[in-house]
């Protein structure tokens, strides 16, 4: 079967998002541009990871002096478009910067079983997993990061001490050999 890449040049929405309640939520990225909605769906630290590495490349690039965080006045804030129906869950991602253009690229490639075939950024080889390109200014990738990092702090608290999720009755903390540590701790 072909490869399908599915490019966004300046889409209208490059949102991630989450279902549920805190601890049993699914997270999601959306990309809309007209009426094309395509939705993919995400681990926690996969968004975690795009989003840290998404503006440690746009703090990176940007001349001294620029805004390199979102501001509210770009901040998408609405739910994301339902019905909510993943293409597919990801695997691997790509980041880049043209400098030409002055764009950022982040590429989502499904998850597949050999993770060595996944191609490079901005690849439009005929083979290899599928694919969303999307194609953003400075002040969309702000905004991507900064709606990222609310989408995260809305979860459960994390372990001072091994960074996993503190559910409500507390876990089996490796750091600490075992001691069951709460969020009262």
């Amino acid at each position: 079967m072909a490869r399908i890449v599915s490019t966004f040049r300046m889409p209208e929405r490059f949102v991630p998002g989450a279902v549920g309640e805190p601890g049993d939520r699914e997270f999601f990225l959306q990309v809309k541009d007209g009426r094309r909605v395509v939705t993919l769906r995400f681990e926690k630290e996969q968004l975690e990871i795009l989003a840290s590495k998404l503006k440690q490349l746009v703090d990176g690039v940007s001349a001294p002096g620029a805004m390199t965080s979102h501001t509210d006045d770009y901040l998408d804030t609405e739910p994301l478009e339902t019905p909510i129906e993943p293409e597919y869950s990801v695997g691997a991602m790509g980041l880049a910067f043209n400098p030409e253009t002055a764009e950022y690229i982040v590429e989502c490639h499904e998850m597949v079983a050999d993770a060595t075939d996944v191609p490079d950024i901005g690849s439009d080889a005929p083979e290899g997993p599928d694919t969303v390109r999307v194609v953003v200014n400075a002040e969309q990738a702000g905004s991507f990061i900064g709606r990222a990092f609310a989408v995260l702090a809305a979860g459960l608290p994390t372990c001072p001490f091994c960074y996993q999720s503190l559910e409500p009755q507390g876990h089996l903390c490796p750091r600490a050999n075992g001691y069951r540590r709460s969020g009262a701790d």
